[in-house]
């Protein structure tokens, strides 16, 4: 009987210590007040260029065009977004018209083999994200 009097006693200051350190922990934690900045379709655009210049090869030439294709995308994919108003059936068929639609504009831009080459890593991209 006392045994389990002092095990009782043992967890109770456990507990009670692990919640003093939570509080404490939580506290020494400052929370931003401001809310996360929305990035823009011309900053993702950015984004996208400067990551697939490298893998695609893209050329000077090429890269005004790749840009602006993707800003339209980016633009639509927001909008898409807005309009769904959280209907993820409507938000996926949305989307993937705006990523044909993507594939197709590129293509007029892009080399074949730069094209093979993004279609393989976009699909590597979605194939991982859908697991």
């Amino acid at each position: 009987m006392k045994l389990s009097r002092f095990l009782k006693i043992t967890l109770l200051a456990a507990l009670s210590l692990s919640l003093m350190a939570a509080t404490v922990h939580s506290a020494e934690k400052p929370r931003s007040v401001a809310a996360p900045t929305a990035r823009t379709p011309q900053d993702l655009a950015k984004e996208a260029l400067a990551r697939w210049k490298t893998t695609l090869k893209i050329t000077d030439a090429q890269a005004p065009r790749f840009e602006s294709i993707m800003i339209d995308s980016y633009r639509k994919m927001a909008q898409a977004k807005a309009s769904a108003a959280g209907d993820k059936t409507k938000l996926n068929d949305s989307v993937f018209a705006v990523f044909k639609e993507r594939e197709a504009a590129l293509a007029a831009v892009l080399t074949p083999e730069q094209m093979m080459l993004y279609r393989q890593h976009v699909h590597h991209a979605t194939s991982y994200a859908n697991k």
